[in-house]
Formats: C-alpha cells, sequence, structure tokens
C-alpha cells in the first residue's frame, strides 16, 4: 500500500473529474484497504463475492458498493463512505508529541494528538498505537478518534522507550516524524 501512498490526492472518489487519475486508483486501493480494516478480512472478502456475484456483467453504482458493504458486515459505514468516497478529498494528518511519566510502579504515557488536514473537517478512524519498550518487546493499542485533537493515554509496567502510530500502515494518513 505505501506504494500508492500520496500525500496530494485531489478531489473526491465519488464523481471524479479524472476517472483515469491516481485518486480514483491508487486513493481507491487505500480506501478498499480501510475498509478491509473496518469490517475484518473474512467479511471484506465477503463483500468481494458478493459484489462480484450481485453484479457480474451488469453496472453497478457507489451505492450499490455501499449496500452490499452494509449487508454483508451489518454495519453501517455511512461514516465511513462519506469521509472517504464521497466527500473527503484528501488525506488525515496527524501531528503528535508523547511524554512518559513514571507513577509508583507504572509508566503512564500520554500522547497529545491532532488532526491537520485541510478540507474535511474531522475523519473518525480506529488508530493502532505501537509502543516499544526498553526489553525490545512492543504492545499495540487501538484507540477511536473522533475529534480533531484527542489525548490517548497508555498505562504499562515496561518503560517504554519509543512509539509509531499505525505501525502497519492501514490508514491514509501523513504522520510526520515516522
Amino acid at each position: 500500500m505505501m506504494s500508492k501512498f500520496n500525500e496530494n490526492f485531489k478531489g473526491t472518489l465519488y464523481n471524479p473529474k479524472n476517472l483515469f487519475g491516481s485518486t480514483v486508483y491508487d486513493k481507491g486501493a487505500w480506501v478498499l484497504n480501510m475498509l478491509r480494516r473496518e469490517v475484518g478480512d473474512s467479511l471484506f472478502f465477503g463483500i468481494l463475492r458478493k459484489y462480484f456475484k450481485t453484479y457480474e456483467y451488469k453496472n453497478a453504482s457507489t451505492a450499490d458498493f455501499k449496500n452490499i458493504c452494509e449487508q454483508v458486515s451489518h454495519k453501517d459505514l455511512t461514516q465511513f463512505f462519506d469521509q472517504w468516497v464521497y466527500t473527503g478529498t484528501g488525506i488525515i494528518e496527524l501531528r503528535y508529541n508523547w511524554k512518559v511519566a513514571e507513577k509508583e510502579s507504572s509508566f503512564v504515557v500520554n500522547i497529545d494528538l491532532e488532526q491537520t488536514q485541510k478540507g474535511y473537517d474531522v475523519y473518525k478512524f480506529p488508530l493502532d498505537v505501537k509502543i516499544n519498550f526498553e526489553d525490545k518487546t512492543g504492545q499495540v493499542k487501538t484507540f477511536w478518534i473522533d475529534s480533531r485533537q484527542k489525548e490517548l493515554k497508555i498505562i504499562t509496567s515496561k518503560r517504554p522507550v519509543s512509539i509509531k502510530l499505525d505501525p502497519d500502515n492501514w490508514l491514509l494518513a501523513s504522520i510526520p516524524g515516522e
């Protein structure tokens, strides 16, 4: 997916100005990847099978695809499609800083996170945060991001030495410093 990453996608996936540009193909691939994360592997591949069987040799709209996604996943995907297909024009831009406080026999990791993208107001999404420890082990925590600014807190018994946001690159996001 990283080979398709571009910080300058122009326009929306829905009704694009250039049907054959990188926004449609590359951002489209990213959105499908994020949909896979949103619904899980087995449901995602079930969506693809049902969509293929339903619309084989026929025309289908974006709304038809969304309907199949919701039928198979049993999830309301309105927000996902609104922000990634219909309205959102670019990518998430995240800025963060973090610090560690030692309290008794534990460590508290505080992460101040901010969405700085222009255009689409607030993207809402799951964010994995990987904490790497002194003993060379790691731990991943998932947070739901639903505002421009968010404070994340992780309590651990091991001393953290670094963090990485979105370690598996699920998000179409620019995260400076990583």
